[in-house]
Formats: C-alpha cells, structure tokens, sequence
C-alpha cells in the first residue's frame, strides 16, 4: 500500500520501495530540516502553506514507517535518522 507520509518525498521513496523489488533505494537530498538561514526549499517558498520546523521535524519522522527495505540515506544533512547513513561515493 502506497503511503503519503505528509510530503512528495515521503510518497517518492515509498513508492521506490515498493516497486524496486528488493533492491537498495539511496536518499539524497532528504534533508527534512531548515537551512542554515531558515530556508525551507532549495527554491523560494511558494504561494500558500510552507513547512516550519515543526512539521519538517514530524515528517521526518514519518520515514521510519518504511520498514523492511535497503535503505541508505546519503543526503549530505539530514534529519532522517531511521535509515542507515553513508557517502554516496561509498555507496556507488
């Protein structure tokens, strides 16, 4: 079942274990935390509702219902703890 976790980064990975078939899924850019000056995107915020710290914060959490699957988080700064961490060169 395909879960939406709060976030289409949530649902992008969620779906990526799903369909993978066992295979290793790496995280990058998952960073789930505020800038170092408060940004909330890699882009300027957009029209309407946009992440605090708060919900950031929750939706990291959220990852930790993706369960049973080779996950390996190679985001650079990340608040998603769930998952085991390494350099992407290490990985590859």
């Amino acid at each position: 079942m395909l879960h939406t976790g709060g976030n289409s980064g949530y649902q992008a990975a969620n779906l990526a274990a799903l369909l993978n078939g066992g295979a290793r899924l790496i995280l990058l850019g998952y960073d789930m935390m505020l800038g170092p000056n408060g940004e909330r995107h890699h882009h300027p915020d957009h029209p309407g509702r946009n992440p605090d710290a708060k919900q950031l914060a929750r939706w990291a959490g959220l990852f930790a219902t993706i369960e049973g699957y080779d996950i390996v988080n190679c985001s650079r700064r990340s608040a998603i703890d769930c998952f085991p961490r390494a350099d992407l060169e290490d990985v590859l």
